[in-house]
């Protein structure tokens, strides 16, 4: 969180608003937390003034991230992963989270970019978490049994000049195995291995 003051007013300014990811679930084959919300909004006009800048945090296991903003514009947080553990199913925040086991994905939540997350798979061998929804596409598919274990990618954008994908989900859970991977964008990361 901070603050931007604007000394004039200016013209055709561009800004890009991420929410925060979102948790994964918690205990054995979770789901992936889905990336948050992505707006970006060009040839913006600033009155001179100071604006409050707020940046989404991560959320923690089985919570929704934090939402950002700035100048009258939010991007949500993204949805939690399911748990089978503790009997919480996925959320939709931004990009929905991922479903557990015998489970499906949140649906897509509130904002642009936004995605449903993963189903989980349908037990048996494997008990795998879906992956969470990412702000690049529509890429997972919510039923259970749908497969997609893998987090959504993250949505392009080079605002810093360089392209970067922001926002993607967060891999699934896997009991007894290691985690499926994180989809493509800036700090995502994989999901965790299950238990024995």
């Amino acid at each position: 969180a901070g603050t931007f003051t604007a000394s004039q007013d200016l013209s055709g300014v561009d800004y890009l608003i991420v929410g925060g990811g979102g948790g994964g679930g918690s205990l054995n084959d979770g789901g992936g937390g889905g990336g948050g919300s992505v707006e970006y909004l060009t040839g913006q006009a600033v009155a001179s003034g100071s604006y409050a800048v707020t940046v989404g945090a991560g959320g923690a296991a089985d919570a929704n991230g934090g939402n950002s903003s700035f100048n009258a514009t939010t991007a949500y947080g993204g949805g939690h992963g399911g748990s089978i553990g503790v009997g919480t199913a996925p959320s939709a925040g931004g990009s929905g989270g991922g479903g557990y086991t015998n489970g499906g994905g949140a649906s897509a939540g509130s904002g642009a970019n936004v995605y449903p997350g993963g189903g989980g798979d349908n037990g048996g061998s494997s008990w795998q978490g879906g992956g969470g929804g990412g702000a690049g596409g529509n890429t997972q598919n919510p039923s259970q049994g749908g497969g997609t274990y893998s987090g959504g990618n993250g949505l392009a954008n080079a605002i810093t000049g360089a392209s970067v994908d922001y926002a993607g989900g967060g891999g699934g859970g896997y009991t007894s195995g290691v985690g499926a991977s994180a989809g493509s964008g800036a700090n995502v990361y994989p999901g965790g291995g299950g238990d024995n």
